[in-house]
């Protein structure tokens, strides 16, 4: 529902439909549901491309191809899972990712994909936008640096962490990390001083 609602706000049209119980599993769901999706012009997936039917246009947005360079980042189940993107992609006509570096790595770790990478830029949330000014519990009225995201190794967070106590702006500015454990976890520097 809340897609539909963003969607007719932006003047969209487009037609919404939810995956059936059993392909709750992304991938599942991508390569199915054009089957179930007959008459439309363009196909968009996340990750997993679709295969469109009657002359549409297949389109994936793929968020990076990190863990092909880096796979000791990823738990095994999370490799065994994002295996599935490359060979997907042939279905794609056109595919999507947020910067023109990962566009650059796409490219070069699956060079069949040549010539048919864009890199879009990703939008702040909705929700993050409509949100009002609010500082967070237990933080007073001194300077903060505010670092969302999910905590796993692939944000680089010790490093930011490393880079923020090096600074200038640790001796004044405290630095709030917030986030939930998602994926393989890193030790990151603290320091109780501050």
């Amino acid at each position: 529902e809340p897609l539909r609602e963003v969607l007719q706000v932006l003047g969209i049209e487009a037609e919404v439909r939810p995956v059936p119980r059993w392909a709750r599993i992304h991938a599942l769901a991508a390569v199915s549901t054009a089957r179930h999706a007959p008459g439309h012009d363009v196909m968009l997936a996340q990750n997993f491309s679709a295969r469109a039917r009657g002359g549409a246009l297949s389109c994936t947005f793929v968020h990076d191809a990190m863990y092909v360079e880096h796979p000791e980042w990823f738990l095994p189940i999370e490799r065994a899972y994002l295996a599935g993107i490359r060979p997907l992609l042939r279905r794609a006509g056109i595919v999507f990712t947020s910067s023109r570096t990962e566009a650059a790595r796409i490219e070069r770790l699956w060079p069949e994909t040549a010539g048919r990478v864009r890199a879009v830029g990703l939008h702040t949330p909705r929700d993050l936008l409509d949100a009002g000014e609010r500082r967070p519990p237990g933080v007073g009225d001194e300077p903060y640096l505010l670092v969302v995201g999910r905590l796993n190794v692939r944000k680089n967070l010790a490093r930011l962490v490393e880079a923020f106590l090096a600074s200038t702006l640790s001796s004044s500015t405290r630095l709030l990390v917030v986030g939930q454990p998602d994926g393989l976890g890193e030790l990151v520097p603290a320091d109780d001083d501050r």
